[in-house]
């Protein structure tokens, strides 16, 4: 069965930047125990504190389901559009779609 991964880029808006934060921080949290998440993480942009970049990562669409049934997630949820800034965009995919690296093949660098 397929991983489930969500990654998103978003840009809050500045007078929301503490609420979100503090979400996050309550997310976090409660992601920790959740069985199925493989993986929930959330960094800031380095050039710009408004910038996030989050990742998640379940092991199959019920975890997935059950994540986003959990009040916090929900009240995430509803609050996100209002702190959203308009560069924003998000992407669900399954590990199927994509084929791995084989490990003989290098992978070019920037050097």
């Amino acid at each position: 069965m397929p991983n489930i991964q969500l990654s998103a880029v978003i840009e809050i808006r500045p007078e929301f930047i503490a609420d979100f934060e503090r979400t996050v921080d309550d997310l976090t949290t409660a992601a920790a125990a959740e069985p199925g998440l493989l993986e929930y993480r959330i960094w800031r942009d380095r050039t710009d504190p408004h910038r996030f970049l989050i990742l998640e990562r379940y092991l199959d669409q019920q975890a997935l389901d059950t994540h986003r049934a959990l009040p916090t997630v929900q009240a995430f949820v509803t609050a996100l559009p209002t702190w959203l800034a308009i560069s924003s965009r998000a992407a669900l995919h399954t590990t199927e779609e994509f084929g791995t690296i084989p490990l003989n093949t290098a992978v070019p660098t920037q050097s």
